[in-house]
């Protein structure tokens, strides 16, 4: 009896622990060093080349309490501060690089962890949004539970800024929500303090699609709060005077946008430097689009649609959506009815504009809306209507549960309907995983990254692996059958007659049923095996690499004092990319120009233009001058040159608009050489220069 009554009086709590453990219980294999044979259980795709290493790397310095404004260790340097991959900004660095102090160092399984603390927040944000809209607990916790276990949730595993992004979505309605909720003025500072924390949060947490993609949300979200009828029966605020409200938000959001500004104006500018990001282009806008047959995947096939890009829910949540759709009894409210249909049309728009090239909405949007021709992917729009479909989830367990509990009558078309689509969707999902139609995607990213992560422990059987997990598609049309059956055991005429008083079995089938079909894909998609490390206390020295020798790999920022002079695809500035590409084939001159041999990244000529990287390098054989470093921060170096004749001192480090330079004091234009590399003009005899990085 004890037991029974904690439990009810701390029901909301317990179920907000929950939400918050869940993830890392069902992701156990990633935040856990498991050691097997030597290699431990990872995410692959861009998990580690991007973000874990940007991560550790910025760890590195904020414990030493420097602040790495400029990466002179990837690209032949690029701007760190703005590159949206790093975070730079980002609130939680701070406990992070704490941690990194605390812990001598940071690992994958730490970030991993880091990456999965982002689907509590997202869940539990779901979860408090939907609570404020007079959502029950247990209709808002499944709806939370399932839509952030889905594999349109996890998917995104791969990329930590994405879900740090996504997570506080969630946080930004709930805190408007409550701002409008409030009735003192201390809960009016209370919620707009944190909708201004959750907003920069979700500004600086690296993903701008997302951060773009949510104004599709945010904008209409609003606006249902300016009008009554929507504010009072959608949003269940019925406050009639909503000056004060609606001046709390705007102050929050102006104060927001004045503080990340700058931090926003210079990723805008350096996208538009970046080679492939600089937008305004329709083919690039278009890339990878949505079609009609991958948005019916994302609803009940998964192989159909992209893995990148799909939202799939789950059979289980579509058929309680579809019941909510079909059934209406005499007694519902009208305002609610419209509420799901507005959600429905809102979800259906912003699928449409998925469809780029084949979406005049899409068209309209490219030529007037401001920067939407800057962003490409917009498959990926289908992750923030998560969101959306999380808020019409909330409202269709709800009804459901109410109608089971206290045995609402139904259509006499409903059963009909349900059990006609679940036939269709059996022979789809029969016939669609016997013919194995699926993207190419499905075989690459979920069959053979798997067969090669096998091959570390069990070599003798990848064949037979193989063979096993081409036969995926057969998984999703046992569940489509199994709930098919379901829906003809338990729904039955008019009410759910078997079901009667058996609210819990319900609840816990629908949660179980859900899970399980999520979780025989979701976690393992982006699934790879990664050699056991210990936790990385990196030993940075940017003097000792100027006379470590570079290399040019395909990697971003590099860990160790070899910096790195490769790229990355559609990255990076386009003037150092043009350079390679112009000048890539001369292999023998580009190595010692760019300091693969010694690292040497300073050089002396008598002029700068050149037509060719020989000519530069004879230039400075025969031009003499002594170089000594005094010091390199990496956001700044000093160095005196003793040069018996006028001429230009070479820094092989990209040119950016942010970096200044003083020669013996006195400022100086920084010239480009090569059109990509700094360089400024110095006069005969001992000069002390200096090039800095002062972004603000």
């Amino acid at each position: 009896m004890g037991n029974t009554s904690f439990i009810k009086d701390n029901k909301e709590k317990l179920l907000i622990l929950v939400l918050v453990i869940a993830p890392f219980v069902y992701l156990l294999p990633y935040v856990l060093p498991l050691n097997i044979s030597g290699y431990d259980i990872s995410v692959g795709n861009d998990f580690r080349i991007l973000y874990y290493n940007y991560k550790v790397y910025l760890l590195h310095f904020l414990s030493r309490l420097e602040i790495p404004y400029w990466s002179p260790s990837e690209a032949s340097g690029y701007p760190f501060y703005s590159n949206p991959f790093t975070q730079f900004f980002y609130p939680l660095n701070i406990p992070l690089a704490l941690f990194y102090k605390l812990a001598g160092g940071y690992s994958s399984v730490d970030h991993h962890r880091f990456t999965v603390l982002a689907f509590s927040l997202l869940s539990v944000g779901i979860y408090k949004w939907l609570r404020t809209m007079k959502i029950d607990s247990v209709s808002a916790f499944i709806s939370a539970f399932l839509v952030t276990s889905s594999i349109g949730s996890l998917e995104i595993l791969r990329f930590p800024n994405a879900i740090h992004t996504l997570c506080w979505i969630p946080w930004i309605l709930f805190s408007i929500n409550k701002v409008f909720l409030s009735e003192r003025k201390l809960s009016y500072l209370k919620y707009s303090i944190l909708l201004f924390i959750c907003a920069v949060c979700a500004i600086t947490a690296g993903y701008p699609y997302y951060l773009y993609y949510a104004l599709f949300i945010f904008v209409p979200y609003f606006a249902f709060f300016v009008f009554r009828y929507t504010r009072l029966n959608f949003l269940k605020c019925e406050k009639e005077n909503i000056v004060i409200p609606v001046v709390t938000v705007l102050l929050s959001l102006v104060l927001v946008l004045s503080v990340c500004y700058p931090y926003l104006k210079s990723v805008s500018e350096l996208m538009a430097q970046t080679n492939g990001r600089g937008g305004d282009n329709y083919e690039y806008s278009t890339a990878s689009s949505e079609t009609p047959l991958s948005t019916l995947g994302s609803l009940i096939y998964p192989p159909l649609s992209s893995v990148n890009t799909s939202f799939y829910l789950g059979l289980t949540n579509l058929f309680v959506m579809l019941l909510y759709f079909v059934n209406k009894s005499k007694t519902e409210v009208t305002n609610k009815d419209r509420m799901k249909w507005v959600l429905f049309l809102w979800i259906v728009l912003l699928v449409y504009i998925t469809y780029a090239s084949g979406s005049l909405l899409f068209d309209f949007l490219w030529k007037y809306l401001p920067f939407f021709s800057s962003l490409r992917e917009w498959g990926r729009l289908n992750k923030i209507i998560l969101i959306l479909f999380a808020w019409l989830l909330g409202l269709a367990y709800s009804d459901l549960f109410k109608r089971i509990k206290n045995q609402n009558l139904y259509s006499k078309t409903s059963r009909i309907v349900l059990i006609s689509v679940s036939s269709v969707i059996v022979l789809f999902t029969i016939v669609s995983s016997s013919f194995k139609f699926a993207s190419t995607e499905w075989m690459s990213f979920f069959v053979n990254s798997k067969v090669e992560m096998f091959q570390q422990f069990s070599p003798n059987y990848t064949d037979i692996l193989k063979t096993v997990l081409s036969g995926y598609g057969y998984v999703f049309s046992v569940f489509a059958v199994l709930m098919f059956f379901a829906i003809l055991k338990y729904y039955k005429g008019e009410k759910i007659l078997i079901l009667s008083g058996r609210l819990n079995a319900v609840i816990i089938f629908i949660i179980a049923f859900s899970f399980l079909e999520s979780y025989a894909f979701a976690p393992w998609l982006w699934i790879k095996a990664e050699k056991s490390k210990k936790r990385e206390t990196l030993v940075i020295d940017n003097n000792s690499a100027f006379t470590s020798p570079r290399t040019f790999n395909y990697k971003t920022v590099s860990l160790i004092n070899n910096y790195s002079t490769g790229i990355v695809a559609d990255w990076y500035y386009k003037s150092y990319v043009r350079f390679l590409d112009n000048y890539g084939s001369d292999t023998l001159n580009i190595n010692r120009l760019l300091g693969l041999n010694d690292g040497k990244k300073l050089f002396f000529t008598a002029g700068i233009n050149h037509t060719d990287i020989a000519s530069f390098l004879a230039d400075s054989d025969t031009s003499f001058a002594e170089i000594k470093l005094i010091n390199y921060s990496g956001n700044s170096l000093e160095v005196t040159v003793n040069n018996k004749s006028d001429g230009y001192l070479n820094f092989i480090d990209n040119w950016d608009a942010q970096w200044n330079a003083t020669v013996n004091g006195n400022s100086e234009n920084i010239l480009k050489m090569f059109n990509t590399f700094k360089t400024v003009r110095i006069t005969k005899g001992v000069n002390n220069v200096a090039f800095y990085f002062k972004p603000y």
